[in-house]
């Protein structure tokens, strides 16, 4: 239906400025000599996930951290 489309289309726009959104952050922090060193733990952050997500803030092992710990928020 239209409606159905209409969300979708809002949902990718949405998803698309969050990207953009995340680039620009990630360009502000090579800006600031910041880039590639995790937000959480103060370690930089590997070549290779750099390489497959250039704006990441936290290193794997506290993005999983963070990650399990809203799992196990999500169930109580």
């Amino acid at each position: 239906t239209d409606a159905f489309m209409r969300l979708q289309t809002l949902e990718q726009v949405s998803s698309q400025q969050q990207i953009i959104t995340n680039i620009d952050e990630a360009l502000r922090s090579i800006e600031k000599g910041s880039y590639g060193v995790c937000d959480a733990c103060g370690e930089l952050i590997s070549k290779p996930r750099l390489a497959v997500l250039p704006f990441a803030k936290n290193c794997i092992r506290c993005q999983s951290e963070m990650e399990k710990q809203i799992r196990c928020r999500g169930r109580r």
